[in-house]
């Protein structure tokens, strides 16, 4: 990934518990620097990284327990769109679950590049064993550009599970 550009990172997954540190993807280099992750801790959706995010890297931002979060042993949609400007020197992090666009996140410097040889799934930038995502991932998908929320709402609504058809017999 190119902390210059702009790029999408979308995907479902079925968290057993987001209450643990455990990460749904990672890109990282032999030295773990620059790097970029995002995952679960603390009941939070955690964003790091070290280009792009001040206050020691990380962004956590509360998993809010309403009509946008399934809950967890449940299939979400996690999408993250960064979003920089053509010069390349301002850009945001927009923060999606399911179709509810949550927050945005001013990146902090004004380029930079995430290094990073490996694109991890389910496991962070450091390989920690115990930061292993616990859950189900599922349909994963990188964009090489900003998606506009429209994108991303239409994105979820095309891959949602079809609604179940309750039939009823007559009375004999």
């Amino acid at each position: 990934f190119d902390a210059n550009t702009s790029f999408t990172i979308s995907g479902w997954v079925k968290p057993t518990d987001i209450n643990a540190t455990s990460w749904l993807m990672s890109n990282r280099n032999g030295n773990n620097q620059p790097y970029y992750q995002f995952g679960f801790s603390d009941n939070k959706l955690t964003s790091q990284s070290s280009p792009l995010l001040e206050d020691d890297n990380i962004s956590n931002l509360q998993i809010p327990y309403d009509s946008n979060w399934n809950g967890t042993n449940n299939w979400n949609r996690i999408s993250l769109v960064f979003d920089r400007d053509h010069n390349a020197t301002h850009g945001v992090i927009h923060r999606f679950i399911n179709e509810a666009h949550l927050d945005v996140l001013n990146m902090t410097n004004a380029n930079g590049t995430l290094t990073g040889t490996e694109i991890l799934f389910g496991a962070g930038s450091d390989l920690n064993a115990s930061q292993f995502f616990e859950g189900a991932i599922d349909d994963y998908r990188i964009y090489n550009r900003a998606l506009s929320s429209a994108e991303v709402t239409r994105l979820h609504q095309l891959e949602l599970p079809p609604l179940p058809q309750i039939v009823t017999q007559p009375g004999a």
